[in-house]
């Protein structure tokens, strides 16, 4: 198997802690900045033809790098031009999300502003396809270029298979390069008074001044849970019940604050104090500290309340 990688401007050896929010992880082994979609379209080609595992790199976000770091090519996306017609963005995949919202919010397009907040790229939301406040980014989207190293093809919403906190570009190796997303025309005055009130809302329960992934455990679907088991076991009335499934999920936060276990850490890994599915680096923390706090939690969940499988939202690399 070659290990000869053909890309302009390679680097070796490059510690991915400072790319990412939670601010850990060891080196990846090559790393390449890409800024347009024909340097990522060429980057995961080489990456193909010489047998090497490659990664794409957003806003680093959502992503948990292991100490020993990724013994492959993590290809650094900055692709990031936009442009605005009529009611269509198109977007490059290295986007940040924020920014995206906010340009999109002056020219008085709605549709985005209930993301504000959300760290990462829009490639990121997409291949997550990211949500919040009953809204989710693949639902706003018509099209996406995307490639898998051999060739480049366009796809539709519908071929794009979103689902909760998934898409076809979490499930197989096509690499979103460029999205188009449509929105709907409206007051900027307006969009942007409620875009501000979400950003309040989220800043005040989320511990952004310390590093963390984001949002540690996927929401539980009702659809997949035994409510009337869940309900007594936390002892709800029914008008409490309803109030925590009124979006079709409970959340994965509540679960662990019932617990009781905000502010409880691992090493330099804590259980935030402000919102129970973040986990924060106190400072020192190693990726091995957040694997055993994570692990405790879902045996926690497990142990105390029952028919519970937590699943992890952030992503794990080189493990």
């Amino acid at each position: 198997m070659s290990k000869t990688l053909n890309i302009d401007n390679l680097q070796k050896n490059v510690s991915l802690a400072a790319y990412t929010t939670f601010k850990i992880g060891g080196p990846a082994r090559y790393f390449v900045i890409a800024k347009t979609k024909e340097e990522i379209y060429q980057a995961v080609k080489a990456a193909r033809e010489a047998g090497v595992d490659f990664f794409i790199l957003g806003g680093g976000s959502n992503l948990l790098v292991s100490d020993a770091g990724y013994d492959g090519l993590v290809i650094k996306n900055e692709y990031k031009d936009l442009k605005i017609t009529g009611q269509i963005v198109r977007v490059g995949s290295g986007a940040i999300l924020n920014y995206l919202i906010f340009q999109t919010v002056e020219q008085g397009l709605a549709g985005l502003e209930n993301l504000v907040g959300i760290p990462g790229t829009i490639g990121g939301a997409v291949r997550g396809n990211a949500g919040a406040y009953g809204v989710e980014t693949g639902r706003l989207v018509t099209t996406i270029t995307a490639t898998d190293g051999v060739a480049m093809r366009q796809f539709s919403q519908a071929d794009c298979n979103f689902g909760y906190r998934t898409s076809l570009f979490k499930e197989t190796n096509w690499v979103a390069l460029e999205i188009a997303l449509e929105l709907s025309q409206s007051d900027p005055a307006v969009i942007r008074q409620k875009m501000q009130s979400t950003n309040q809302a989220r800043q005040s329960k989320i511990p952004w001044q310390q590093p963390s992934a984001g949002s540690v455990f996927k929401n539980l679907e009702i659809k997949d849970l035994d409510l009337k088991h869940l309900q007594a076991k936390l002892r709800l009335t029914d008008v409490e019940f309803s109030e925590l499934t009124k979006y079709q999920k409970v959340a994965a936060g509540y679960l662990i604050d019932w617990l009781g276990l905000k502010g409880f850490s691992i090493g330099g890994a804590q259980i935030s104090e402000q919102h129970s599915n973040f986990i924060i680096n106190t400072g020192q923390a190693t990726a091995d500290d957040v694997i055993k706090l994570i692990s405790f939690i879902k045996q926690r969940v497990r142990a105390k309340i029952g028919g519970i499988a937590l699943q992890e939202e952030i992503q794990y690399l080189g493990f």
